[in-house]
């Protein structure tokens, strides 16, 4: 099978033998012709080498797959099942889904859900599921639209634009953070409705944008600063909600 391949010196596209698969530990196992994997942020760090996100080498990367299951040890999924996995260490501890093939527990597969494809659950992938349970976090904790904007840092990366979009598509008004400037029209163009680049935090700090008060919650999708100036400058402070932070030493 063809797989992305990192054993320690090079990282490269090759054919590799399936018994590679074999190292993948577990009783109820689950082979799945992978169709789909997405390349998130964490899979980019971990072939360019820039942070230590692989743990074991050899091993192929990709922190999701979706595909269809070719054998499966237990009951819970048959030969023909289209499901996903993503998270639970697969990519970084395991072997991920930069591959023609995987094996994995079956605890870590889902099915892919009644109407969605395999391509489907992959345009969403990792960033999308994880954007929304941060946006279901901050409503479970009872933030509505009248309760103010929210603001959504790391706003043009994979997990800020779907946050972005399901905010504003909620009803929120969103205010993003974000680095890059020259992006401000894709960002208006997924709902947002402010901006506060990261050359004002001050803004953030002061609790406004062009004279706007940031109140609510805020998603964060990478790291940085303005959460511990919210944490800091709003004594009443947001809910809020911290996600991602590849390489960084901790996990979603």
């Amino acid at each position: 099978m063809r797989a992305i391949w990192a054993d320690g010196e090079t990282v490269e596209l090759r054919n590799v033998e399936e018994s590679v698969l074999d190292t993948v530990g577990g009783d109820d196992l689950v082979d799945i012709d992978v169709e789909w994997s997405t390349l998130n942020f964490k899979d980019a760090l971990a072939i360019t080498g820039k942070a230590k996100v692989l743990r074991n080498l050899p091993l192929i990367p990709g922190i999701d797959l979706a595909g269809t299951v070719t054998a499966s040890a237990g009951e819970r999924f048959a030969p023909g099942d289209d499901v996903l996995v993503t998270g639970y260490g697969i990519g970084e501890q395991t072997h991920g889904g930069l591959a023609e093939r995987a094996r994995v527990p079956a605890d870590f597969v889902v099915l892919v859900p009644a109407g969605f494809s395999t391509r489907d659950a992959m345009s969403v992938g990792t960033a999308g599921f994880t954007s929304m349970l941060a946006v279901h976090a901050l409503e479970r904790h009872g933030l509505t639209p009248d309760d103010g904007a929210v603001l959504v840092t790391g706003a043009a990366g994979g997990v800020g634009s779907i946050a972005v979009i399901a905010l504003a598509r909620r009803g929120f008004r969103v205010i993003a953070s974000s680095g890059r400037a020259e992006l401000g029209d894709y960002l208006s163009s997924l709902g947002v409705r402010g901006d506060c680049s990261s050359r004002s935090r001050r803004s953030v700090r002061q609790r406004r944008w062009d004279g706007l008060p940031v109140v609510g919650g805020a998603v964060h999708p990478a790291r940085g600063h303005p959460r511990r100036h919210r944490q800091r400058d709003e004594p009443d402070g947001p809910t809020a909600r911290r996600v991602g932070r590849a390489g960084r030493g901790s996990g979603r």
